[in-house]
């Protein structure tokens, strides 16, 4: 008999939007929707699931916020579809000692929503190595 590696590629599309826009799933979720012990979802299911995402909203995990004078401001990566060929990553890094104060920012244009999807992946978004298999 040969034992073949489970992935966790029939994850539901719900589940996946959820960890991609950066929610916690608690363990008792983990367990009762099947992901826990997680095997690796391959590379190539989330940049197809990520780039119909891009394709379909505007912005990417959000809207980013106002912020208020005084206020944190989140660092959290966003993406843009400005047009069915123009989507914008902008992300931003503040001060470790004033976290409203804003030390760096990035836009970086991408022409398709695959090329933005596989930067995020990548280079943007944080996710435990052993969640995806590719990576």
């Amino acid at each position: 008999m040969t034992l073949r590696p489970r992935f966790a590629a029939d994850m539901d599309a719900t589940t996946l939007t959820r960890l991609l826009r950066g929610e916690h799933l608690d363990m008792p979720e983990r367990v009762e929707l099947g992901l826990w012990p997680h095997p690796p979802i391959p590379i190539e299911h989330v940049i197809q699931h990520l780039t119909n995402i891009l394709q379909e909203t505007h912005w990417f995990p959000h809207l980013p916020l106002p912020t208020q004078t005084g206020q944190s401001i989140s660092e959290w990566p966003t993406i843009e579809r400005e047009s069915t060929n123009q989507f914008i990553y902008r992300a931003q890094r503040t001060d470790p000692s004033n976290p409203s104060v804003v030390v760096n920012s990035i836009e970086r244009p991408f022409q398709t929503a695959r090329e933005a999807a596989e930067f995020c992946l990548r280079w943007a978004f944080i996710f435990p190595a052993t969640l995806m298999a590719g990576l």
